[in-house]
């Protein structure tokens, strides 16, 4: 894969990825509006997503070290979800819309994300050319 195609599919999860944080970000602010005006409430929710900004964020400028730390956890994540179904998957059902669908959208991204960086994590960039 040429670099330039690599470097697409970086920023289209990235784009993904944000998508995903930003639905989660309106959801928490909906679901938790209560207890947003305790300070330590909104402190480790804006820690969280300024976290996981960042980390979307190196994956968009192509960190190796991200991507494959991204793609192994969502690994683990899917396969945890798929084998404990009854405890992750069945209650969503018995949610409200607005919350169940910020679940699969927010599920639903970090999953097509870890499938579009897969191609990337093969690649291997040039090494610097060293003619003198």
């Amino acid at each position: 894969m040429d670099p330039i195609a690599s470097r697409r599919l970086e920023i289209l999860a990235s784009n993904i990825l944000f998508f995903g944080l930003a639905v989660a970000l309106v959801d928490s602010a909906w679901t938790m509006r209560g207890a947003l005006h305790k300070p330590a409430t909104s402190g480790t929710l804006l820690l969280g997503f300024v976290v996981l900004g960042g980390f979307y964020y190196g994956i968009r400028r192509g960190v190796t070290l991200l991507k494959w730390l991204f793609v192994l956890g969502q690994g683990a994540t899917l396969l945890y979800t798929l084998v404990q179904y009854r405890t992750t998957l069945l209650p969503v059902l018995h949610t409200p819309l607005w919350t169940a669908l910020a679940y699969v959208a927010f599920f639903g991204s970090r999953l097509v994300a870890m499938f579009v960086l897969l191609p990337t994590l093969r690649t291997r960039r040039p090494a610097p050319s060293t003619s003198t």
